[in-house]
């Protein structure tokens, strides 16, 4: 058996070479056929100086090609785009357009060219004071004590119904472990009043960079103390409290101060979110329990962010978060206060077993701190499935004075 294989093996072995060479020649440059597809970019041409897109166009489309293997590898190696051109178009309204394909002899289009929806609409611009938000805070023993950007300003463009609902123009910085000097380009976002973000791939932010500088230093004979924002009530159905930021977010006390007045934080007077149904800023005074000397702050500003539950009327609930497990020589403060439970299932309740949703944190055993929770969500009746926004909870463990 050995000596059949291993006789006349030269000869085989060309063979074999013969018919791969076939095989490759037949599928190159043959009459092979074979179908594919193309993923062709979108190239926007001639947009009106007074038009902008109140959606932003796809960024591509795919087509059907047909060729034999060698025609196609040659199409696919190309950087090919489809032309959106809107000549014709000089006022807003919503258009459907068939893209132009390029023109290559090695592509053969094979079915429908998908169309390209787009929403036109009249230009606007206007120019936004560029605010700063913070995210998260600093750790204990810092503080912040200067900062600037440049530009102070920034010319937002677009779809004129969009710019009108613009609110914020927003340079966002993350304080979280920040011990030192920062300085950086941030980038821009835009923000409606309910705190949409409104510049994705559709509003033009002229600069989209701006340069963030700030100054942390180590606090020396003083102590930080946190604000907290007392909130009363729930806000419309079907809203929730998405966030809250204080500016500031501490106070500091000097040595002597916190010697007479102890505390783990300054209250905030009450914010009332009854009925509200859309996101404010405004400035609420400080409680101290005690006359502060000159020159501490006597109010904060509360930018407080509620935003819209995406179920259906009647199926989400509100929820006042309830703690287990405290430790009676702990204090807690829990943001937000309250969450929105949703489910396609509440709207079978009555009245009565709505009543009956609970949502717990637990806090046993947690020793001083920050910490994200995820809630604890006890379903009245027969429902079955929940999801809670936001996901998680803060929650500030603090030794009692």
């Amino acid at each position: 058996m050995a000596k059949l294989v291993t006789s006349n093996w030269q000869l085989k072995l060309a063979a074999l070479v013969l018919a791969v060479a076939l095989s490759w020649y037949t599928y190159q440059f043959g009459d092979y056929e074979l179908e594919s597809s193309l993923v062709l970019k979108i190239d926007v041409r001639n947009l009106s100086e007074d038009l902008a897109f109140l959606k932003p166009p796809p960024s591509s489309i795919t087509v059907s090609i047909a060729g034999n293997l060698q025609e196609l590898n040659t199409v696919k190696g190309m950087p090919l785009s489809a032309i959106l051109d809107l000549k014709a178009f000089d006022s807003p309204g919503s258009y459907t357009i068939s893209p132009e394909l390029p023109d290559i002899p090695e592509l053969t289009i094979y079915g429908t060219v998908p169309n390209v929806r787009v929403w036109l609409a009249n230009k606007k611009s206007t120019s936004m004071l560029i605010e700063i938000w913070h995210r998260d805070e600093l750790p204990e023993g810092y503080m912040l004590s200067s900062e600037e950007i440049s530009p102070e300003r920034a010319e937002i463009e677009g779809a004129e119904d969009l710019v009108k609902r613009a609110e914020h123009v927003v340079a966002e910085v993350k304080l979280s472990e920040r011990t030192s000097n920062m300085s950086r380009a941030l980038p821009l976002t835009v923000y409606s009043a309910e705190n949409e973000v409104l510049s994705t791939g559709v509003l033009k932010i002229t600069p989209p960079l701006v340069q963030y500088r700030c100054e942390i230093n180590p606090v020396a004979n003083v102590k930080a103390v946190r604000v907290n924002a007392v909130i009363s009530g729930e806000p419309q159905t079907g809203y929730y409290l998405k966030e809250l930021r204080l500016t500031p977010s501490q106070i500091l006390f000097e040595d002597r101060l916190y010697e007479e007045h102890p505390k783990n934080y300054v209250d905030t007077e009450v914010i009332r979110l009854e009925g509200r149904s859309s996101s404010f800023t405004q400035n609420v005074k400080l409680n101290y329990g005690f006359k502060p000397p000159a020159g501490m702050p006597t109010e904060v500003s509360v930018n407080v962010v509620l935003a819209k539950s995406e179920a259906a009327e009647g199926s989400s609930l509100n929820a006042t978060l309830a703690l287990v497990g405290r430790d009676e020589i702990y204090d807690y403060i829990v943001r937000p206060p309250s969450v929105i439970v949703q489910s396609s299932e509440f709207q079978q309740l009555t009245d009565e077993q709505r009543t009956e949703l609970e949502v717990r944190v637990s806090v046993h055993g947690l020793p001083p701190g920050v910490y994200r929770i995820i809630p604890e969500v006890l379903l009245p009746g027969d429902v079955k499935r929940a999801a809670v926004r936001p996901e998680y909870v803060e929650v500030t463990v603090l030794q009692r004075e």
